[in-house]
């Protein structure tokens, strides 16, 4: 973390104090959504209003019922289903200006993607945005859940000095202490404080935990647990409570946890069994919910590249109306300037938006990912619990390592190899641990900038056919080399063997030849942009040339 970033976390509970208390010009909500808060959730006429709602004549009304619509399903922890509505409710609540619909909105955005798993310098940008935004009554809240986010991310100094703004403004308030208690036992925890202070914490957060709603109570139960604080007739009430709310992940970290299974009523053989099942439920659980965010992301960013060209069309007219008494030559050229600029940004973005798409779906396929899971099935049935956990682990620190620098669209030469090998440590638990794995780089080379995920695609390709050869020893090499103004990388392997390759259709080697194709043409050096191939049974190599950056 930059000087920067941290002083700034650590004095935003006084700025942002200070920003917030001068606003006053806040709007309030319509009348209908004000009359639809005053209902409870499960009746039936609260349904009907809100679907009325959502297609109401009147935008500022519709974006408060899809803000409404959002929180509603986020409360039911449906994240997916409702990033659709707040990605409406943001859209429509910026174009209103109106501040309070957006600091809302942006909260239980950030709380979504959150859930989700998703990049945390998003989340955190998204937080920072809302408290920004928000009134004075509702500052600590919002910051309440940024000290989750910024524990989540490891900056426990500033967990701890947010919370000590926090503490009090809570207890004033008299609101519910447990998350606040619970987060501030972990950071103390993480920082090697007083461990009376962290046990006196996490007892009382347990005590009123009953008292939390489900959000709040799953996130103190999971804090707890990573403390390890939890008794075993609490861990027994915990898996109790995790089935009800039907988590399999929370399930599982209290079931390794219990040893007294009759607590459940259950026996010791019963109790693995069900610590297998949610094992296989979470996991299915954690991959079907990457793969709809995933494509979730992908269809968000053509309906803003939409907007974004039907708003560039409607300030083109606006234009030409307003500037009819400006030389016509010197209009027609400003505007065909400006369409062309629009034209080409939004053919690099949605370029941008397909590669990144399918740059997931090389790093998450879902043949692979399902492959993984056969192999947590094996241990599984074979009662290996120690293995099939630390494969879960292994998998999911490569996934959310993956997510995490998604949005990174170049990376240093080591940064790519450090990635690879904990690719390659992956593909070979799950293909062949026989395929001896080389590599070849400069000691200079490891500074170089290439395109983030451009070696994995290549490396799976290998794994695929080289493991089949019966020529000679099976192995892949990784070369890297520097020289003149260009960098040379070559994937070496040794041949595909018995197996029948057609050479150029594989779906990685297609996302390279697509990203060598885009970089080549926004390159002020597009001849040294080239990609070959020569495919055979003893021996396969693809060579990339590129640039130096």
């Amino acid at each position: 973390m930059n000087w920067a970033f941290k002083h700034s976390i650590l004095l935003i509970a006084l700025l942002l104090i200070l920003v917030t208390g001068c606003k006053d010009d806040y709007l309030t909500p319509p009348a209908q959504i004000v009359y639809y808060n005053t209902l409870p959730d499960s009746a039936v006429e609260s349904s009907h209003i809100l679907s009325e709602l959502l297609s109401d004549s009147d935008t500022r009304t519709r974006a408060w019922a899809s803000y409404m619509q959002s929180r509603k399903l986020i409360r039911q922890s449906e994240f997916i289903a409702a990033l659709p509505y707040i990605e409406n409710a943001e859209y429509l609540f910026r174009d209103l200006n109106d501040q309070l619909g957006l600091s809302k909105t942006l909260h239980y955005k950030a709380h979504a993607y959150w859930s989700i798993g998703a990049h945390s310098n998003n989340i955190l940008e998204f937080c920072k945005e809302a408290i920004s935004l928000a009134p004075p009554d509702r500052w600590s809240t919002y910051s309440g859940n940024l000290s989750i986010y910024l524990q989540e991310m490891g900056y426990h100094k500033e967990v701890l000095t947010l919370s000590d703004t926090l503490l009090p403004m809570f207890k004033e308030a008299q609101a519910n202490l447990s998350e606040a208690y619970a987060v501030r036992a972990v950071s103390l925890h993480a920082l090697q404080g007083d461990t009376q202070e962290i046990d006196t914490l996490i007892n009382v957060a347990l005590n009123e935990i009953r008292f939390l709603g489900q959000i709040d109570r799953q996130h103190v139960y999971q804090l707890a647990l990573y403390l390890g604080a939890l008794s075993q007739k609490q861990l027994a009430a915990c898996v109790v409570y995790a089935q009800k709310i039907k988590s399999s992940s929370l399930e599982v970290k209290a079931r390794e946890q219990l040893v007294e299974s009759h607590l459940l009523g259950e026996s010791t053989d019963q109790s693995n069994r069900a610590l297998i099942k949610a094992y296989k439920l979470a996991t299915r659980n954690s991959v079907r919910l990457k793969e709809e965010f995933v494509f979730y992301e992908l269809e968000r960013g053509k309906r803003s590249k939409r907007r974004e060209t039907e708003a560039a069309q409607f300030k083109q007219k606006t234009t030409v109306v307003t500037a009819m008494s400006i030389i016509a030559a010197l209009l027609a050229f400003v505007l065909i300037y400006k369409n062309q600029n629009v034209a080409d940004q939004a053919r690099i973005n949605e370029q941008d938006a397909v590669l990144m798409l399918e740059s997931y779906k090389n790093r998450i396929r879902p043949h692979f990912l399902f492959n993984q899971l056969n192999n947590v099935n094996s241990f599984l049935n074979q009662e290996k619990l120690v293995e099939a956990q630390e494969y879960i682990g292994l998998l999911s620190e490569h996934l959310r390592f993956l997510l995490e620098n998604s949005n990174d669209k170049l990376s240093t030469i080591s940064q790519e190899i450090d990635r690879l090998k904990k690719y390659v440590e992956l593909q070979r638990k799950a293909t062949s641990d026989k395929i001896d794995i080389r590599y070849s780089i400069a000691e200079e080379s490891g500074h170089i900038k290439i395109p983030t995920g451009l070696l994995q695609p290549l490396v799976e390709n290998s794994f695929k056919y080289a493991g089949n050869t019966k020529f000679s020893e099976m192995y892949i090499q990784i070369s890297v080399e520097a020289r003149d103004n260009k960098v040379s990388i070559q994937i070496e392997d040794s041949g595909y063997g018995f197996m029948e390759r057609s050479s150029g259709t594989g779906q990685g080697l297609k996302l390279i030849e697509d990203r060598i194709a885009f970089n080549k043409s926004i390159s002020p050096r597009p001849e040294l942009w080239t990609l070959s191939t020569n495919f055979g049974k003893r021996k396969s190599t693809v060579n990339i040339t590129m640039p130096l950056t």
